[in-house]
Parts: C-alpha cells; sequence; structure tokens
C-alpha cells in the first residue's frame, strides 16, 4: 500500500531542502528514493523537488485576460 497524500507532501517538504544542497550524484540517489517511495513518475518527481510544482495556479479569469491581449 502506498503513501497517502498527506505523507507524500511531508516526504516532499523534507526532501526540497535537502535537493537543493545535494551534489548532481547525490541528486540522483535522493531521486531514486524519492519516486520509490512515492510512486510519482521520475520527471514530475523533479519538478517537485525543484520547486516547480508548488506555484499558484492560474484561475480561469486570469487564463481569459492572458488571451485577450
Amino acid at each position: 500500500m502506498g503513501l497517502t497524500m498527506k505523507e507524500r507532501k511531508a516526504v516532499t517538504a523534507v526532501l526540497v531542502q535537502r535537493y537543493r544542497r545535494a551534489t548532481k550524484k547525490q541528486k540522483g540517489r535522493l531521486l531514486d528514493e524519492f519516486v520509490a517511495l512515492t510512486g510519482y513518475h521520475r520527471w514530475y518527481a523533479v519538478g517537485l523537488l525543484r520547486g516547480n510544482g508548488s506555484g499558484r495556479r492560474r484561475g480561469a479569469g486570469e487564463a481569459a485576460k492572458r488571451r485577450a491581449r
């Protein structure tokens, strides 16, 4: 049985800091462990650990404003 979403978020929060300080070789190992633990796809996991998955999402109104330009 896998981790709950709450557990995955907790693991991600801890590993983000370690990932940012790690060398390239260490990042590969951390990523392997993270993918095995969470079951995430490797590139999705990279995005989360880099911090790309934590930004604010645009709402439907903002997307419409952007298209109108």
